[in-house]
């Protein structure tokens, strides 16, 4: 049992310990270079996807773009923000890298390359460069990927505003009371507030060199429902239905107290026998009163409380 729970506090350490994951990355297969000549446009196409690896980017392979595309042909025009967004969700990327490949007024040609992330929906980083020959085109493509990823490993700043002033923790180090800046690791993070009894999750992506900015808004937690005795419902009840009964009863035999138990005959002026009820009325009326009055305290308990 004990070298069971080292194995899984050896796992989860390493598990935490393990860099995230590099996003996949896809070159948009746009329509470049047409009038360039055929040996620069096979080594732009040729060293763009190698230099990207060697920068250390997870690309998925070119080939298997072209065959998914296949089925969209519309992504090879696609360069606006909200197509871009379409295409990275259809090849199931978070970024994509955007080729470019011109010819210049002076007759050379501009090679570039823009990272688009889809989940920040813009342009994160972006390298541009001026070519003559092939052998520049392989030379200044590693330099220009490099780039891209020493872009994309600056850091960036997070701004935490919340009403009202909370507690905040990022990635589960706190981190003082809003509000507050500072700078992070460009990526996504998880922040928490608390305030007041209430808590607050929200996942947030920091974009390398530049800033991201959160505004929440705490609110208490709603108080749990109304609890009641079940047992004290009936008994409230019973106990006022009887207590009624017992006064009423009791001021009947007050009523009835001194009053005649027979029949008189013509001419007989007064009944012999009188009713004797004046000491079962008033205990009755006392009773009757005690009765009341508890009903009214177990009424009182009995109200919903949270």
């Amino acid at each position: 049992m004990t070298l069971r729970v080292v194995l899984i506090a050896v796992v989860l350490l390493a598990a935490r310990a393990a860099p995230a994951r590099e996003p996949a990355t896809a070159i948009a297969p746009v329509t470049t270079g047409q009038s360039a000549p055929p040996e620069l446009q096979r080594a732009f196409s040729e060293e763009l996807p190698r230099a990207l690896r060697n920068a250390g980017f997870d690309l998925v392979p070119p080939n298997e773009v072209d065959m998914k595309i296949g089925e969209r042909p519309e992504f090879l025009q696609c360069r606006a923000g909200g197509c871009l967004i379409e295409e990275a969700a259809f090849l199931r990327v978070a970024r994509l890298a955007l080729p470019r490949l011109d010819r210049a007024p002076d007759g050379n040609y501009t090679i570039g390359i823009s990272l688009f992330d889809a989940t920040q929906k813009r342009s994160v980083s972006d390298a541009v460069d001026r070519v003559a020959t092939a052998a520049e085109v392989r030379e200044k493509l590693n330099v220009m990927a490099a780039k891209l990823r020493t872009d994309l490993s600056r850091p960036g700043r997070l701004e935490v505003n919340a009403q009202p002033a909370a507690a905040l923790t990022v990635d589960g180090e706190a981190k003082g009371s809003t509000p507050w800046s500072g700078e992070l690791p460009a990526g996504d993070h998880v922040l928490a507030l608390e305030s007041g009894g209430a808590r607050v999750e929200r996942d947030v992506s920091v974009p390398p060199g530049a800033t991201a900015r959160v505004d929440i808004a705490l609110t208490a937690p709603p108080p749990p429902p109304a609890r009641r005795n079940p047992a004290l419902r009936p008994l409230k009840w019973v106990t006022l239905v009887a207590g009624v009964a017992a006064v009423g009863a009791g001021a009947g035999l007050m009523v009835l107290d001194g009053r005649g138990s027979c029949s008189r005959p013509s001419g007989q002026l007064q009944c012999p026998d009188l009713y004797d009820t004046k000491t079962g009325g008033l205990v009755a009326l006392a009773g009757g009163g005690a009765l009341v009055v508890t009903s009214v305290v177990l009424f009182i308990v009995d109200r919903p409380r949270h």
